[in-house]
């Protein structure tokens, strides 16, 4: 519920009346909580980092520059960061497994790989396609 402030006074009766006193209205919002707004913001954070992933893998796999792969590196190692660094948040009072570092090493290395791909300037582009493609659902392993 929010309370507001009113610039006018009700027509109340004047034994009811309190005077200067300020008057409020109580109005009812949804029912979802902070936390649940915060999630959802968090999803639709991850949402468009993911997008910008693929844009930047589709710029990558078109032109195949090494400034290119380098701001699709760099925008990957940032959702990873933001995913990892929800998911630590989320877990904050229970016992951590070494999933989630198994799956940043996974990235780092798919990464990797991703780059001897490009830099071999013979490698045909089904192979970098599937690279970018394992990158894709790794991250997408990693926003859960």
């Amino acid at each position: 519920m929010r309370v507001e402030k009113r610039d006018r006074r009700p027509a109340i009766s004047p034994s009811l009346d309190a005077g200067p006193a300020l008057h409020r209205r109580v109005i009812k919002t949804s029912k979802e909580s902070f936390a649940d707004l915060l999630g959802n913001e968090e999803h639709s954070n991850l949402q468009s980092m993911l997008e910008e992933v693929m844009r930047l893998g589709d710029r990558l796999l078109e032109r195949r520059t090494l400034s290119d792969l380098e701001a699709y590196k760099n925008a990957v190692r940032q959702f990873v960061r933001y995913s990892v660094d929800r998911s630590l948040r989320l877990k904050r009072g229970r016992r951590m497994s070494g999933s989630v570092t198994l799956l940043v090493e996974t990235v780092d290395t798919a990464l990797a790989d991703l780059t001897e791909l490009v830099l071999t300037r013979e490698t045909p582009r089904i192979e970098i396609l599937a690279k970018l493609e394992m990158i894709k659902g790794l991250l997408i392993d990693c926003s859960r």
